[in-house]
């Protein structure tokens, strides 16, 4: 999926991050999240798999987005690739859970 600016802001802003921070998340620099929400640059294709890996969780459990939001300050606070393996794990459990 491309990931327009106006996409990207709403994502930050739901998670209560400031671009520095949802730079960290991203393991990219806070310049480049302010390219993306002008729409200069786009997201590469990492990015947008962590992007869209966030929306998706936030959609389809949005009774648990305080929970979430928690992971992913704790996530940014030891580095944003942390939160894609926690992301992993997650999908990896449901998966598991689901062919019991």
């Amino acid at each position: 999926m491309n990931w327009n600016k106006e996409e990207i802001i709403q994502l930050r802003e739901r998670l209560r991050l400031n671009q520095h921070d949802f730079a960290k998340l991203l393991n990219v620099d806070t310049r480049t999240i302010a390219r993306w929400e002008i729409g200069t640059n786009s997201p590469p294709a990492s990015a947008e798999a962590v992007l869209s890996a966030i929306r998706e969780k936030l959609d389809r459990d949005p009774n648990t987005t305080e929970q979430v939001i928690k992971v992913i300050a704790a996530a940014v606070a030891i580095g944003g690739l942390a939160y894609l393996v926690l992301m992993l794990l997650d999908k990896f459990t449901q998966n598991s859970n689901e062919g019991r």
